[in-house]
């Protein structure tokens, strides 16, 4: 399958540099890469595949291979672009600039009080990366590991390569998502390319309107993101009530549906939100009961697929969150809608079962 991406941006998460060299995303070679997409299938006992039998498999694309396809490597692998890229932060802590946040730490502790959101960022002065993921208790401070508890759903992973010179926005980006910080390092020649992650890592956020924030942020290569925010105080639907009206366009959204007071989809608007079903890959099917990852993907002209970390459930209105948009030629199959009808489109890649309300 060829992709051919523009991509942008909605994310909160990590960044990653090296002094004196290139602090990058990197593929399962450990070569540098502008930015990477990480989709990891659910486990399904009954697959022939041992990868997906056991719950770590994953799709992989990037900047310099645009093939959505399905990786030969265990996310439990150190040979994979996850534990490449995280790799860098582990061997060079003691010489760059790097945060760790998630509202699931690795010890199993949680906090409900800061943002829904997930990843991490690193940089030196030349260069970083941010990871953005929707992966509990995830990752390790010291070393690389793929945990038990990330085995059984579905997760997604966005990473991104930029000079140095943007961190400073994402900073500001990140006060508004409020992250639960665990583990940070901020020698004081970086931090002062960074000022607004300063007041970050020791709880500073927005408190007062605008409570959401839109940026465009660019990658090494001039690769276009588009990053949507929003703080708790937002207290509307990030998909509904913004995203989907300021791009206008109506949205397919992939979120983690197993909590209590689930938003069904919304068909009122000029723009609607749809809420998967089923998700269908050449490899394997799952329904969104399985599923904890965090996109969402137009069905109109204008092509993008969104990766982040906020769920459309009535909790989660209220929290901080953040999303990251891929502009993207996709093609998929909706053999069914949640709204009062089914429709069946070709695809050369994927399928989406979508739900409309009665």
């Amino acid at each position: 399958m060829s992709v051919r991406w523009s991509l942008f941006g909605i994310f909160v998460a990590a960044l990653l540099s090296v002094c004196g060299g290139l602090l990058s995303c990197k593929d399962m070679n450990g070569n540098d890469v502008d930015w990477y997409y990480v989709y990891k299938v659910p486990r399904e006992s009954g697959n022939p595949n041992p990868l997906i039998k056991t719950g770590l498999a994953h799709y992989y694309l990037d900047d310099s291979s645009p093939n959505f396809k399905l990786s030969s490597v265990s996310l439990e692998s150190k040979s994979q672009a996850v534990a490449q890229t995280l790799q860098q932060v582990y061997d060079l802590r003691d010489q760059i600039a790097y945060v760790m946040y998630n509202d699931q730490l690795p010890n199993d502790t949680e906090n409900s009080s800061r943002g829904h959101t997930k990843g991490v960022l690193a940089f030196d002065n030349q260069t970083g990366f941010w990871l953005i993921h929707s992966v509990p208790r995830f990752p390790n401070k010291t070393s690389y590991s793929w945990p038990e508890n990330a085995k059984v759903y579905g997760q997604s992973m966005i990473c991104v390569t930029f000079k140095s010179s943007k961190m400073a926005e994402i900073g500001e980006q990140m006060r508004y998502t409020y992250p639960f910080i665990y583990d940070y390092k901020l020698p004081s020649d970086l931090s002062q390319l960074v000022p607004s992650l300063q007041g970050v890592v020791k709880g500073d956020h927005v408190e007062s309107p605008p409570w959401m924030r839109k940026v465009s942020l660019y990658s090494q290569n001039g690769q276009q993101f588009t990053h949507y925010v929003k703080s708790k105080e937002f207290n509307q639907d990030l998909y509904f009530d913004w995203m989907a009206p300021d791009m206008r366009t109506g949205l397919q959204t992939e979120t983690w549906q197993n909590g209590q007071g689930k938003l069904s989809s919304n068909c009122s608007s000029d723009y609607d939100v749809l809420n998967i079903k089923m998700m269908k890959f050449p490899d394997v099917n799952f329904t969104s009961t399985k599923d904890h990852s965090k996109l969402a993907m137009t069905y109109s002209s204008l092509q993008v697929i969104c990766v982040g970390d906020i769920n459309r459930v009535v909790r989660q209105l209220y929290i901080s969150s953040r999303q990251t948009s891929l502009a993207v030629t996709h093609k998929m199959t909706v053999p069914k809608l949640e709204c009062p009808s089914m429709i069946t489109l070709s695809t050369r890649w994927i399928q989406v079962l979508l739900e409309f309300p009665d």
